[in-house]
Formats: C-alpha cells, sequence, structure tokens
C-alpha cells in the first residue's frame, strides 16, 4: 500500500509536469522538477528494496527447501542411528520435489493475494466516496434521462423553463473557506443576466452551484427545463472537431454549418489530445458551438468571450447569445462591460456576495456602479484586436489557414509507433548495463548461478550416495548392485567405529554443502533483483531526464496518455514483474543445463527423447514468442488511449455532467477499455495455448524415458541404485522444468517490450545544446542592458528541411529599457517570436543576440533563467506556495512576502491560508482563481528580477481591476527593462515605446505608435481604425501622449 501510495505521488507529479510542461521549460524550472520527481523515485525504490529483501528469503527458502529438508530428515536418522536405503531417498526426493513446485505457487497465490487486497482496499475507498446525486434543493430536468417517461404536465413545465435561485451560503466540500452567500435572482426565458465581479468574487462559483458541483449550501436552486455549462477553460478531448460539437447528438447538417461559421479548418480535423492543435479562440468556439448544438432551455457561460477577438466576439455576442438564445435563459459571466447594456439584470459579486443587482439602467443611478463601470470602461472601452494566439500555428505552423484539410489530418494523426519482430539483443545489453553497470559484474553473477547449480547436484548427488552406502551396510540391496561389488565389500569391511566415522564424515560434509548452497542461494537472489531494480531506476532517471529537455514538438504530437503510460505500466513491469521473471529464467535455464548433464552421464539413452522433445518445444517457443511479444505490445499501445481517455474524462468531468454526456462517455470509455482488455485476453489465451501443448511433449517425453528405462533392464545393462534413482527423479522433472523455462524466456522477451518502449524515451531529440560547455557561459549580470537583436531570423518547429517556418527572416533591434507591443491577427507569429527568444524552436537561420551575446552559443538554461515571462494560461503546481514562487529556495522569506505585498496577494496567503508561504497549493492551483494565479505568475517575475520581461496576453482572462494592477505593477516594477507584450488589448500596448506588427510570420511594421498612426495605409492604423472613431481618437491621444517619454526613458536608461 505504501508502495502505491509513493507511486501515485510520483505519476501524479508527472501529469503535472507534462500539461505544465512549456512553462516548466520557460522558468527553466526542470532542475527542480528532476529533483522532485528523483526524490519521490528515490522513496518509492526504497520501498521496493525492503519488499524486495523479503521477497528474496521467501525464494531461498522454497528453492533451497529440499535440500533443508533432507538436512532434517537424514540429520535426524542419523542422530538416531536409524536404518534407510537409496528407497527413502527416491521416494522422499519425488516427494520434496512436488511440495517445492507447491510452495513455488502458494506463494504465488499469496502474492496475488496481498496485491488483490491493496487493489480490493484501494477500489473499495474510491467507490465508498459520496457519489454525485440530485440535490433535493436543486431541480431540473436536465437530470432525466432520455429513456425516462415524462408526462404532460412536464413537458409543460420544460416549456415553460425558469430558474428560481435563493442561496443563503455554499462552499466547497474540500476547501470551505471560500463561500457564497446571499445570492437571490429568478430568471425567465428570454433573460439575459450578466455575472460581473474581481478576481476571487466567486462568479464561476456560483455558475457550478447551478450546475450542482458545489453541493454544500444552504437555501434552494430549481432549474426548470434543460441546461448546458459552458466552463472559462474550455474543454477539448481527442476526436475531431466534428465529433467534439455533436458530442453524441445526431448530426444534422443545417444546424452544423450555422455553428461553423467561424471555424474555417473543416469539421474532420483531428484536434489533438486537449485540443493541443488549436488556439485557445478556437477552443473557446467549438466549445460554445457544442452547447449551441445542445439546444437546451438555459445556458450558463463562463466567460467565453475572453479568448476571441473583436470581431469573433461581437459576432458570437450578436448571432449566438442575443439572437440565437433570445429565447433562452442565457446565465453570462463578463469581464467585457460594452454588453452589459444589452443584458436583462446584471449580478454584481464581491467576495462571494452579491452586492447589487438590477438592470443596466438602474444600476447607473448607483453611485458605486457608476464608479465601477468609469473604471472598467477605461480599460474595457476598447475594442479586441485580435484573436488569442494560434497555439499550434505558433508551435508548428500546422493549422495556418491555408492548410488544406487532408494536410492537417496528415498533422494530426500521430499513431503510435509499435516495433516489429523478436527484441533486439540491444535492448537486453541496454537494460543490463543499466542494472550492473560492468559486464564482470554481469560475468560474475552468471558464474554464481552455474556454481550454484553444480553445488546443488552434487548435493543431491552425496544424498544419493550416502543412501547407498546405507543400504550395502545392511545387505538391503538385492538387484543391479553388481557393477559395485567392490565398494560393497568395502562398506562391509568396516568395523562399527570406522563406519560412524563414515557416516558422520558423510553427515558434516553435506551440512557444509547446504551452508554453502544457503549462501550461494541468497547471493544470487539478492544479487540479481537488486541489478533488477537498480535498472528500473536508472532507465526511469534517463527516460526522464531525456523527456524534460525534449522538444516542446514532441509533447504537442503525444497525448499525455502515451507518455504517462511509459511511466506508469512499465515502469511498474521493471519494477516487479520483470526481475522475478528474469530471475525464474536464469534459475531454471541453469537447472536445466544441470539435469541434462546429469541425465546424460548416468543414462545416455534418456538423452535422445529429450532432444526430440526438446526441439519439439524450442518450435512452439517460436511460435508462442512471436504471438505473445506482438500481443504485449499491442497490449501497452492500446494501454495509452485508455489513459488519455480517462485524464481527459476527469478534467471535462464538469462538463460532461452539465451535459448529461455520461453514458455517452462511458461508452467511449468502455470502447478503449475494451480494446484492451481484448489484448489481454489473447494474450492470456496464448499462454494457455502453448502451455498445453508443452504438457503433451511433456508426456510423450516421460513415457519415452520410462518405456527406455524398462527396455535398459530387459536387456541387462546394470545400473547402481543410485544411478537409477537420480535418473528417474531428474527425468521426471526435467520435461516439466524445460517447458518452465522455455514459457518464462518467452515471458521475459514479452516483459523486455516495455524496456523497449522505455529506451525508446531514453533516446528522445533532445533540444539544441542541452549540455553546453561551462567555459562559454555569460556574465553573472548578463543581459544588463537588455538590448536584444533578431538579425535575419527564420524559425520553425521542427529539423526536417521542408518543414514550415513560423518566422520569416526577421531582422530588428530592441533598445534597452524600451517597451515593446507585439500585435498581429491570427497565426501571424506572435507567440513565435517569444518562442524563438526562448529557444523553443529550430532556429533555422540568422542570429538572436542579446547584449552583445549570440543564444545560441550559450546554454540553454543561461538563456532562460535570464529572461522572466508572464504567460498567458498561469500555472501552479501541487506543493507550497514558497515551492511555486521560488522552487530552488533562492530568494528569503521577506523578499517573497514583499513580492506577494506587490501583486496584492499578501493578505489572502497570509489570512486565508492557514500556513502562509507553506499553505498547500492544489494540483493545477485548483484552489485559486484564474486571477489570483496570474498575480502568481506576476510574483515569480518581480521575484526574478531580469532584465528582459516578456507578457504574453497574460491579462486575456482577468478582470478589469487584476489587468489594471498587473499593469501598474509592470509600470512600476520594470520601467528600467526591456519588455515585451503580445497584445490582447489595444490599450495595453498603445503607450509601448514601439509596436511590433506581424503578419504570416514576418515583420510588417515596427516603429512608435505615434509614426506609424500618422501613416493611414498602415496596418496598425487599420487596427486602430476599426475600434471606432472615439476609441481611436482616445488611443491617437495616448500614443502621442507615451511618446513625448520615450527618448526621456532610454536616454535614462543608458545613463544608468
Amino acid at each position: 500500500t505504501k508502495i502505491l501510495q509513493v507511486t501515485d505521488e510520483r505519476v501524479k507529479i508527472m501529469s503535472e509536469i507534462i500539461k505544465s510542461i512549456r512553462i516548466i521549460k520557460m522558468y527553466c524550472w526542470e532542475v527542480a522538477f528532476n529533483k522532485k520527481i528523483c526524490s519521490v523515485r528515490k522513496y518509492e525504490i526504497i520501498r521496493y528494496s525492503i519488499r524486495l529483501i523479503f521477497d528474496s528469503i521467501q525464494q531461498i527458502v522454497i528453492h533451497t527447501y529440499t535440500c533443508v529438508a533432507f538436512l532434517i530428515i537424514y540429520g535426524t536418522m542419523w542422530s538416531l542411528d536409524m536404518n534407510f536405503d537409496i528407497r527413502l531417498y527416491a521416494v522422499a526426493s519425488c516427494m520434496l520435489n512436488y511440495l517445492e513446485i507447491s510452495l513455488m505457487d502458494f506463494s504465488i497465490v499469496i502474492h496475488d493475494f496481498v496485491h488483490y487486497l491493496t487493489a480490493e482496499k484501494r477500489i473499495q475507498t474510491f467507490l465508498l466516496l459520496d457519489e454525485f446525486k440530485i440535490d433535493h434543493r436543486l431541480r431540473s430536468t436536465s437530470f432525466r434521462t432520455v429513456e425516462d417517461d415524462i408526462d404532460k404536465e412536464d413537458k409543460k413545465m420544460m416549456q415553460l423553463s425558469r430558474i428560481e435561485c435563493y442561496i443563503k451560503q455554499a462552499y466547497w466540500e474540500d476547501n470551505g473557506l471560500f463561500f457564497l452567500k446571499n445570492i437571490f435572482f429568478n430568471a425567465y426565458p428570454g433573460d439575459l443576466i450578466c455575472i460581473i465581479g474581481s478576481i476571487g468574487s466567486g462568479k464561476s462559483s456560483l455558475l457550478q452551484t447551478l450546475t450542482d458541483e458545489i453541493t454544500f449550501f444552504d437555501g434552494n436552486i430549481k432549474l426548470q427545463g434543460s441546461f448546458c455549462y459552458v466552463p472559462q477553460e474550455p474543454w477539448i478531448f481527442s476526436s475531431t472537431i466534428k465529433e467534439n460539437i455533436l458530442f453524441g447528438k445526431e448530426y444534422n447538417p443545417q444546424l452544423f454549418r450555422r455553428d461553423l461559421v467561424q471555424l474555417s479548418n473543416g469539421i474532420n480535423t483531428l484536434v489533438g489530445d486537449q485540443g493541443v492543435m488549436l488556439s485557445g479562440g478556437q477552443k473557446a468556439r467549438i466549445n460554445m458551438a457544442r452547447a449551441l448544438y445542445r439546444d437546451t432551455n438555459i445556458y450558463l457561460l463562463d466567460d467565453p468571450l475572453s479568448a476571441v477577438d473583436v470581431e469573433v466576439s461581437k459576432h458570437l455576442f450578436k448571432r449566438c447569445i442575443k439572437d440565437y438564445l433570445r429565447e433562452k435563459i442565457c446565465i453570462l459571466v463578463t469581464h467585457q462591460i460594452q454588453f452589459l447594456q444589452d443584458s436583462t439584470k446584471i449580478i454584481v459579486l464581491n467576495n462571494g456576495e452579491m452586492v447589487q443587482t438590477g438592470t443596466y439602467t438602474e444600476l447607473l443611478e448607483s453611485s458605486s456602479f457608476s464608479r465601477l463601470l468609469n473604471y472598467i470602461n477605461q480599460q474595457e472601452k476598447n475594442e479586441y484586436l485580435i484573436d488569442t494566439q494560434e497555439k499550434c500555428f505558433s508551435r508548428h505552423g500546422s493549422l495556418s489557414e491555408t492548410t488544406n484539410e487532408e494536410e492537417e489530418l496528415l498533422i494530426s494523426e500521430n499513431l503510435e509507433i509499435k516495433e516489429k519482430g523478436s527484441v533486439k539483443w540491444q535492448v537486453y545489453i541496454e537494460y543490463l548495463r543499466a542494472g550492473v553497470g560492468h559486464i564482470l559484474g554481469l560475468i560474475l553473477l552468471i558464474l554464481v548461478f552455474g556454481i550454484r547449480e553444480v553445488i546443488f547436484i552434487f548435493c543431491n548427488w552425496w544424498l544419493a550416495e550416502w543412501s547407498e552406502d546405507e543400504g550395502y551396510r545392511h545387505n538391503q540391496l538385492r538387484n543391479c548392485t553388481e557393477t559395485k561389488n567392490k565398494k560393497m565389500n568395502i562398506i562391509h569391511s568396516m568395523n562399527d567405529v570406522e563406519w560412524t566415522n563414515h557416516k558422520n564424515r558423510r553427515f558434516y560434509i553435506y551440512c557444509g554443502i547446504t551452508l554453502v548452497l544457503l549462501i550461494l542461494s541468497l547471493f544470487r537472489t539478492v544479487a540479481l533483483k537488486f541489478i533488477c531494480l537498480n535498472a528500473s531506476r536508472v532507465l526511469h532517471n534517463k527516460m526522464f531526464q531525456r523527456l524534460i529537455h525534449c522538444p516542446i514538438s514532441f509533447f504537442d504530437f503525444n497525448p499525455i496518455g502515451r507518455i504517462l503510460n511509459r511511466f506508469t505500466k512499465d515502469i511498474a513491469i521493471i519494477d516487479e514483474e520483470l526481475s522475478a521473471t528474469l530471475y525464474d529464467f536464469l534459475r531454471c535455464f541453469f537447472q536445466v543445463l544441470g539435469v541434462i548433464v546429469l541425465v546424460s552421464w548416468l543414462n545416455p539413452w534418456s538423452f535422445i527423447p529429450a532432444t526430440i522433445a526438446a526441439i519439439a518445444m524450442l518450435y512452439i517457443r517460436h511460435c508462442f514468442a512471436q504471438c505473445s511479444r506482438d500481443l504485449k505490445r499491442l497490449e501497452g499501445i492500446t494501454r495509452s488511449p485508455f489513459y488519455s481517455y480517462l485524464t481527459s474524462t476527469i478534467h471535462g468531468l464538469k462538463v460532461i455532467r452539465s451535459y448529461h454526456a455520461e453514458k455517452i462517455c462511458l461508452k467511449e470509455f468502455f470502447s478503449h477499455l475494451d480494446d484492451n482488455t481484448r489484448t489481454n485476453y489473447l494474450f492470456l489465451t496464448t499462454n494457455r495455448w502453448a502451455a498445453i501443448r508443452f504438457d503433451w511433449i511433456t508426456l510423450f517425453f516421460v513415457s519415452i524415458v520410462t518405456l527406455l528405462a524398462i527396455i535398459v533392464r530387459v536387456i541387462g545393462r546394470q545400473f547402481s541404485a543410485a544411478d537409477i534413482a537420480l535418473t528417474l527423479s531428474y527425468s521426471l522433472n526435467l520435461m516439466g522444468l524445460l517447458q518452465w523455462t522455455i514459457r518464462q524466456s518467452v515471458e521475459t522477451e514479452t516483459k523486455m517490450t516495455s524496456v523497449e518502449r522505455i529506451l525508446e524515451y531514453c533516446s528522445l531529440d533532445q533540444e539544441s545544446s542541452v549540455q553546453q560547455l561551462s567555459k562559454y557561459r555569460p556574465p553573472i549580470n548578463w543581459p544588463s542592458q537588455g538590448r536584444i537583436v533578431f538579425d535575419n531570423v527564420s524559425m520553425s518547429y521542427f529539423k526536417e528541411t521542408n518543414s514550415p517556418c513560423a518566422l520569416h527572416e526577421i531582422s530588428l533591434i530592441i533598445e534597452p529599457c524600451e517597451k515593446i507591443g507585439i500585435v498581429g491577427r491570427t497565426g501571424a507569429g506572435k507567440s513565435s517570436f517569444i518562442q524563438a527568444l526562448f529557444r523553443m524552436g529550430i532556429l533555422v537561420n540568422g542570429h538572436i543576440i542579446i547584449d552583445n551575446i549570440d543564444i545560441t552559443t550559450i546554454g540553454l538554461d543561461d538563456v532562460r533563467r535570464r529572461i522572466s515571462i508572464i504567460p498567458q494560461d498561469p500555472v501552479l503546481f501541487t506543493g507550497t506556495m514558497r515551492s511555486n514562487l521560488d522552487p530552488f529556495g533562492f530568494y528569503s522569506d521577506v523578499e517573497i512576502w514583499n513580492a506577494l505585498e506587490q501583486v496584492q496577494l499578501k493578505k489572502l496567503v497570509r489570512d486565508n491560508m492557514s500556513n502562509g508561504l507553506h499553505s498547500l497549493v492544489s494540483e493545477c492551483g485548483s484552489n485559486l482563481s484564474v486571477g489570483q494565479k496570474q498575480l502568481v505568475c506576476l510574483a515569480r517575475a518581480i521575484l526574478k528580477k531580469s532584465k528582459i520581461l516578456v507578457i504574453d496576453e497574460a491579462t486575456a482572462n482577468v478582470d478589469h481591476a487584476t489587468d489594471e494592477l498587473i499593469q501598474r505593477a509592470i509600470r512600476d516594477k520594470f520601467k528600467e527593462c526591456t519588455v515585451l507584450t503580445i497584445a490582447h488589448r489595444l490599450r495595453t500596448v498603445i503607450d509601448s515605446d514601439r509596436i511590433m506588427v506581424l503578419s504570416n510570420g514576418k515583420l510588417v511594421e515596427f516603429d512608435s505608435p505615434e509614426i506609424l498612426l500618422s501613416n493611414t495605409q498602415s496596418h496598425f492604423t487599420s487596427l486602430v481604425q476599426q475600434t471606432g472613431t472615439i476609441e481611436a481618437e482616445y488611443l491617437r491621444t495616448v500614443a502621442s501622449l507615451a511618446s513625448l517619454k520615450i527618448k526621456s526613458n532610454v536616454s535614462l536608461c543608458y545613463s544608468e
């Protein structure tokens, strides 16, 4: 159980890393997370080592049981001076061998039973969790399934849809700190209710209370009619655009075309895992289209307009919300006040409480609302300029507007590669090299296995000879002894003292042999188990090292489930199963060699049927191994979609429940599960197929050996009693042993496919110059000025020669302390420009120079660590608030508190979080709002104190107060830094020193806003004019005022 708990922790951290790998690379936190993973993995290995020791003791007891049992039996008879002969050895040997097999099977049963109890307990804990139940205070006809009969009264009620919300207070089940209180309103068909408020005010929580996701509340909520929920963070599952919109509903071409008016890339385009091939704007539109296609009575929209440009925002609001949903109930959370006057009611939230409600006209009469409106209007009156950056274009250029549907399908369809044929010897060599490190260690281990088997055979031979001596002494042998007359005479000629000494010598030597056997058994078992465990540790760490430093494009084309599959099932196989299988194979292999040599020496005639049977078994093995090996590979491949879909389903659970699509998701989940189970079933039946045929061959061999023994006795060939006993004992066990050896060899090869899959990730392509020579490291204070030069830069995300470029021949100079605004339409290359600065792509041509140093000549860490970024999507990790701000421990508590105070989070962390800086942050920062997470990212940048700051549309999804706070902090704390801002709002960049306008990866304009606006034909002028006459005039005024400060700011920066 403890091992599983540690494994769960490691997998959870791995999942977070993979989801947020882009941010980790930009922050240059690979070392910190590598240390975190290695720390958890080290503890996991320690737990495995403890269990390994107990398993080794069990193996030693079982495999030396026969010798120890004989020692006890013969020791007892020796001490009591009892008479015995070879018949005792023959019978006891057969019985003890069969008992040893039974003990082995029993130990396997106990091992599996313990695993079953652990799994059963974990599953029971999960199944005993509270079910998602429909609260009697929250009633909605949406909760009725399609199959349920709805009477006429119910149908009539559905037509008269409404919302009655009466919440005294509500709070999350696992976090009672935040709660809603005193929220009362009603809604009827045709109502458009807008919910506004600052970050953390409870807007999203209110919608989730309406959908029954927040189950702990005092009051009553009634949703009369069907509803659907559109979350703030769009949910996309791995399929086509068409399937994401239909989501189980029947295809209606006319309705579908209306939904897809803004989607130009084709309905059959594959979107990738979590919509990786789409931009944030595209994902938001697909989520909106999905909601419209449901045609429900009530729509709960959590700020779906923030991630789209001004034209699409207008279109979505006018065509979708105002027109298409004009007869529906629509609850809209928004930060865009230009749409408030079209609402029928406005609800203002503050700290989870409804502080104001009414129509737009009514609230305007309130002085507090007017002040709020004027304040927000200064930030929001401007129109949105552009769509959220096309992530897939900025990463790969794969979904540009010129790309046709067939090309998109080829790019998106990235199936997992399956190896073919037998597992290569190089895989075994790499595995053993990882475990033992040196060839001499492996040779020593093989010698131990061989020597131990020789001693074991000698031990049995010694017992047989001792038993034969006892028979000679007491004249109890009548047959097959003529060849031993000389030895018999010697035994008979001994007096009592000599005979006693002879027996004592037999016993003492046997005790010594048994002791050596125990020591060698202990050494071989523990050594091999620890070698395998060490190989698992080394391969895991190597795989993670290679993974975390591979190009970002790898994560875009490989689903998270596929990657996690390597770190879960494949690692579990080499942690637990492979060592046991490999040990069993080597033990049985050397045992078979020893038996064949012994039986062939004692009875050469037995070698003939043994050879025939061995050839037949090897042929069966050849057929069996091919199927078993490929089925195991196929099982690994079918497991990846299973994990990916499960991860995606958990991520979109709120959407699935609000759409009542549980049956659809279950059907898809069961489909993936059936694919995997079907492969597993074939794998197991293949094992049974081989086992039956091996048993037939064994029966043939035993029959022939028995017949030969009779024939040899009839024709007069004489054997000693000891020879006959050994021959029969080993011959009867030989075929069973050989069968098991062959099956374990196949099982070893089958499990080595997991090593094969891990080694595939151990050879992943790496980012360029991951290990740069330290002698080329830049000065400690670099960059000291923040001057950036792009010299004819072209960049791609692929190494292939003909791959498309995301940037084309960009040349520019950014002076120290300049504030640069980066604008451009969808796919223009804005984020690609930033990616090039962080060396996240392949520099096809040109140079990027920061403070006279070409960034391609120094290490990646030195580049990324010296540049700060505030990302568009804020990312927090499981851990403490301190570890999220400073994972390396570079800064003191005083510095961290100061940074939190500057972003107005000090009160939240100190008062609302129980342990201050050491308070726990939930997975993905789920216990903080989006705005609060964005402020944490700003605090990171303040702590870093870099000379270059990049802002990647950081205010796109936050409220206006947070936007203003971020902009003010940037102006105050980074006034002596070079700041590059990807613009989402024109007002954000209109006061910049210069504006960079990009189009199709090319630099089309780069000058001050005043100069660009003075040219009526410029791209930037056209963008400003699109905002309207009043707003355009305001922007021109701000640009003129800002230009007066440029020269003074630049000269001040140079003087310092």
